[in-house]
């Protein structure tokens, strides 16, 4: 593994391109020298050194550099994935074939038809672009689109994108012109108004086409209600360089704001710069002006680098509409329900995700409770993912229908940067006021965010440094249940197992007991402390009917979210397929069904309650609901749309994939895992590839999309069988629909979890993983696409998911840097961590001194040398 840089490197390697486009912002170096090759080569060696994970080539035009294909070549024998930016003129047979050959990834620039796309990059450039498109496709190349929006096109973008989409590109995604390089000279930048008219554009073809287009600058779009077809793209999201044609490392590429410089200081101290560099800082937090808005984790950076350059980088973003005229309030006419303890639930004020601003949420609850236990219910990631957490819409419920508690709910404000002092969104309360902090956890790198919030609140986050100061901190979750290695080095009290059998208790103890009613509990069923003298057995709900189930739920009306503004109802909890890889079965033994009467009357006072028109069903496996079939049809015969997550391929019949679309369903979401009949045994779960071609056929007769889960690194896989993977999908691939991403595939490493049979498997390693996926994406086709994860995301939460108290020091160090991805291993250095230790699946497993989830060590260890039998390797 490298040591810690960036993820991503933005590399204009040449200012000097065989068009003028008037909104060129390169065109602001074309004074520099660009390096030589030896120069650039020694930079593309530290990349790699230094765990670059993907390196983008762009201009003016790269393809006039001599050595681009040499270039590109380093990259990817260094383990790099390597994409290219061109505008196609200069694309001919022979370098097309090279970047297929090499797994190059196309990106290319498109202002609309021809007479558009003309009147920006003149006149003939048509016919060149369509002459390099051509030979792109001659090689098999799959290509990305990015509409520039300028004076010229914005009220022709939807033409743009249908263009796009007509010419087989594999994504899209629009980006506003900057008043920077030549767009000032020619003024062809726009403004705010001219921006929302172009992304009107773009939705309204979006939909018509049933694609989703990307908006890169233009973090609001996620506040404009119409918007369903739009997503917002940060680069201040991931953790990326910019770097110019001379080598200089710059804020932004479109900015110019010139920080370090890598040709003459080598790669790690220029990002090291880079990441200490004030206005880097800035452009990675949440302007003061900015902080109420909901839009506030989506627009870190977008809000504050528009302004870098004009000295007013503390102001919201000229471009940002919302700042101009909010979004998203509705008028406060609703029905209140009445909750026991003197509250209320409605509709009211609340800051999403904190601060001045407030939107108008469905769901508040408002509870005056004199004397009640306070709760700081932490969500540790951003608003959007705390509405869409079923676990953590009932939990806000559960507590504040205790006659003695009130709970209310904190948020962060983004993943990674700086975090302004965490308030309520209730009463805007900070949160060391409170009584209890409890934070669900259901993913390992929450705990980053969650350590982030607790010192942005003056908390420390490390157990042992709290010395029982403030307020008490509890975990939950399937991922401190399955290892409470980890949490019990944050958290004063873990809850191992289901939350409506621990919580209540916990709250009970505390109201009657204060703070040393915990202790009553500790290293009891349910409750993990410090210095149990044995290990702690899993919670567990003996009857889902028994078990609480919120029917009001919050959220912002109008805002999509979540799964399309629906009722979110657990249908079933548990899994009797008990794959493998898979911890959420594992830790949610035994499978139990809600019954079909109790979902009914759920459903039915849910859909009321929150006036929506749609039902997301949460289920590991829906169909294996005995009465599936019976809910799916009476969703359908009241006229409700249903949503249905990862289904089985092995389950579904023709009856069922009709339901689904008469529900309104568009994707049909099917995990085999692998295409390999050997492999899949390893695994135990083996769905054959003529099954997945069979649904496949199924959903494209009924005009849906087809998404499918790869993984990679599983006990016995050799590229051999990545290789025949790829022949699987391109031969899918020919039987499909001449739609864009008819087939979409997702491609995840295996990250082993404690408490499985894989949880001895080492990680795969970097290069094996990014060889592995450029072998898949030679599959891409204008049908067929892939997405992978990034290799470093997955390292980081294999070191978490395996981790022990140590890792839990890594955390708080981690967070107090700000939690970016790349600070991982800046953190482990400090701590001389080795990070290697917990992904080779060789240290000790702390999880099984601690917790008993209903299963002996002893039954993995036999169900893993039987997975290493059944792939042919020594069991």
């Amino acid at each position: 593994m490298g040591c810690e840089g960036p993820e991503w490197i933005v590399w204009i390697v040449t200012a000097a391109c065989n068009l003028r486009c008037p909104y060129c912002y390169a065109a602001r170096y074309l004074g520099e020298r660009p390096l030589s090759t030896g120069e650039a080569l020694r930079l593309v060696g530290e990349a790699a050194e230094l765990g670059v994970a993907h390196i983008n080539l762009t201009g003016g035009e790269p393809l006039l550099r001599g050595d681009i294909l040499e270039l590109l070549a380093a990259a990817v024998d260094s383990g790099i994935e390597a994409s290219l930016f061109t505008n196609m003129a200069l694309l001919r047979d022979g370098v097309a074939g090279e970047l297929a050959r090499l797994g190059v990834l196309l990106y290319t620039s498109l202002d609309g038809p021809r007479e558009v796309y003309e009147a920006a990059k003149g006149p003939g450039s048509w016919e060149r672009f369509l002459r390099g498109l051509g030979a792109a496709r001659r090689h098999g190349l799959g290509f990305h689109v990015n509409i520039p929006v300028s004076r010229l096109n914005y009220r022709r973008v939807g033409e743009a994108v249908e263009t796009a989409v007509g010419l087989g590109a594999a994504s899209v995604s629009i980006i506003p012109a900057m008043p920077s390089g030549r767009a000032v000279e020619t003024r062809s930048y726009i403004s705010s108004r001219e921006l929302l008219e172009a992304l009107r554009g773009a939705e309204e073809a979006a939909e018509r086409l049933g694609v989703t287009v990307s908006a890169w600058c233009a973090p609001f779009v996620e506040a404009l209600p119409w918007a369903k077809h739009l997503r917002a793209s940060n680069c201040r999201d991931w953790a990326v360089m910019d770097i110019t044609p001379s080598g200089k490392v710059v804020l932004c590429d479109v900015l110019g704001v010139v920080v370090a410089d890598a040709a003459k200081e080598g790669l790690r101290r220029a990002w090291e710069k880079l990441q200490s560099h004030p206005l880097n800082k800035l452009t990675h937090s949440v302007p003061r002006e900015c902080r109420g808005c909901p839009l506030a984790p989506a627009a870190a950076g977008a809000a504050t680098l528009g302004q870098c350059s004009a000295g007013a980088a503390s102001r919201p973003r000229t471009r940002c509409a919302p700042s101009r005229r909010r979004r998203g309030g509705r008028g406060p006419g609703a029905t209140v329900y009445s909750r026991p303890g003197g509250g209320a639930t409605g509709r009211a004020a609340a800051a999403v995700p904190g601060g001045p601003e407030r939107l108008r949420e469905h769901g508040v609850v408002v509870k005056r409770c004199r004397g009640c236990l306070r709760v700081a219910l932490v969500y540790p990631s951003v608003y959007s993912a705390a509405v869409a957490s079923l676990a953590y819409q009932n939990l806000y419920y559960m507590i504040n229908s205790l006659d003695y508690a009130v709970a209310e709910r904190f948020v962060a404000a983004s993943t990674a940067g700086e975090e302004p002092p965490p308030r309520s969104l209730e009463t805007g309360s900070p949160l060391s006021s409170f009584d209890l902090i409890l934070a669900p956890v259901s993913y390992e790198l929450d705990y980053v965010t969650l350590a982030r919030i607790l010192l942005a609140a003056g908390i420390e986050p490390l157990r042992r440094r709290r010395g029982g100061r403030g307020p008490l901190v509890a975990v939950g979750g399937p991922v401190p249940s399955m290892n409470p290695a980890v949490a019990l080095g944050l958290a004063d009290l873990v809850l191992v197992g289901e939350a409506e059998e621990t919580v209540p208790r916990l709250l009970d103890a505390l109201h009657g007991g204060g703070p040393g009613g915990a202790e009553e509990l500790a290293c009891s069923t349910g409750f993990l402390a410090p210095g149990c003298s044995s290990p702690v057995h899993k919670a567990v709900v003996a009857s889902l009917d028994e078990a609480f189930h919120t029917t009001i739920q919050f959220r912002v009306p109008g805002s999509g979210e979540p799964w399309g503004e629906a009722y979110m109802v657990e249908a079933s909890r548990g899994c009797p397929h008990m794959c493998r890889f898979c911890m959420e079965a594992h830790f949610l033994l035994p499978a139990r069904h809600r019954s079909t009467a109790r979902i009914r009357s759920l459903v039915e006072e849910g859909v009321e309650a929150n006036k929506v028109n749609g039902v997301a069903f949460y289920s590991l496996s829906f169909f294996d609901h005995p009465g599936a079939d019976r809910l799916l049809e009476w969703v359908v015969g009241e006229g409700l749309e249903a949503s249905i997550g990862s289904l089985r391929a092995d389950q579904l019949t023709e009856d069922r994939v009709e339901l689904m679309s008469r529900a309104g369903q568009r994707v049909v979401t099917v995990a085999p895992e692998t295409l390999s009949p050997r492999l899949c045994r390893g695994i135990g779960k083996c769905i054959p590839l003529e099954r997945v071609e069979e649904i496949a056929e199924l959903a494209w007769r009924r005009r849906m999309h087809v998404k499918l889960y790869l993984m990679l690194g599983l006990p016995g896989e050799s590229d051999g069988d990545v290789e025949a993977y790829a022949e699987a999908l391109r031969r899918l691939s020919r039987r499909a629909p001449p739609a864009r991403e008819a087939i979409r595939v997702s491609v995840n490493p295996l990250v082993p979890k404690p408490w499985t049979p894989l949880q001895r498997h080492p990680l795969i390693d970097r290069r094996v993983y990014e060889r592995r996926v450029r072998i898949l994406r030679r599959a891409q086709s204008k049908v067929l696409s892939v997405d992978a994860l990034s290799y470093r995301y997955a390292y980081a939460q294999a070191v978490v998911a395996r981790g022990d108290e140590r890792v839990a020091e890594l955390l708080a160090e981690w967070a107090r840097l700000g939690g970016r991805l790349g600070q991982l291993w800046t953190a482990a250095r400090r701590l001389g961590v080795s990070l290697d230790a917990y992904t080779s699946g060789k240290g000790p497993r702390p999880w099984e001194e601690l917790v008993r989830p209903g299963y002996p060590p002893a039954a993995l260890q036999a169900a893993y040398r039987a997975a290493l039998r059944a792939v042919g390797e020594q069991g």
